[in-house]
């Protein structure tokens, strides 16, 4: 894990207001960027925690750091990264369509 990365910073502060407090989804999952760590977002509880850490989740998504910005910037859409094999996907799939929704990753919350 990278300590001081104000890259991470970045997007920990994002998923941090596109998560909010009411969001329709009762899961865990995380992000794991590689050498750049994890970043755990857990919504089962209140409140929700996003934290930049490893924990068992209900979902696992790997992506790069980069990407992941990149998504959330609007810059790249999630069914794009994942058919470029820039983004993996495993346990609990039914959650990732809700993720999209609230985080504005997919195609078609990016309008």
């Amino acid at each position: 894990m990278v300590a001081g990365n104000s890259l991470i910073e970045e997007v920990i502060a994002t998923l941090r207001a596109r998560v909010g407090t009411e969001n329709g989804i009762d899961a865990s999952w995380k992000y794991d960027l590689g050498p750049d760590g994890h970043i755990f977002i857990d919504t089962k509880n209140l409140p929700h925690s996003i934290e930049q850490r490893d924990a068992p989740a209900d979902c696992v998504i790997a992506v790069s750091l980069a990407d992941l910005r990149a998504m959330l910037a609007g810059e790249m859409d999630s069914t794009t990264a994942f058919t470029q094999g820039k983004l993996h996907l495993s346990g609990n799939m039914g959650i990732v369509v809700k993720i999209d929704t609230i985080l504005g990753t997919s195609r078609a919350a990016q309008g």
